[in-house]
């Protein structure tokens, strides 16, 4: 959920600063939002989604798994 999550928001974020939606009330805001704060919600859960899949990965080659 974290992945789409975060490209929604950045991809949003970056509509609205382009002006594609309008004006954006606080711009400053919308700036911190899109470039360094969302695009952690998206790197956190490509993350977890390699992490998983290694996982996975690792527990179908055990012998015991």
């Amino acid at each position: 959920m974290l992945t789409p999550y975060g490209g929604v928001l950045v991809g949003v974020g970056a509509l609205a600063l382009t002006g594609v939606l309008g004006e954006p009330a606080d711009p400053t805001a919308l700036r911190w939002h899109v470039l360094p704060w969302d695009p952690w919600f998206l790197l956190w859960g490509l993350l977890l989604v390699v992490a998983a899949l290694s996982r996975r990965r690792l527990s179908r080659g055990s012998p015991s798994g």
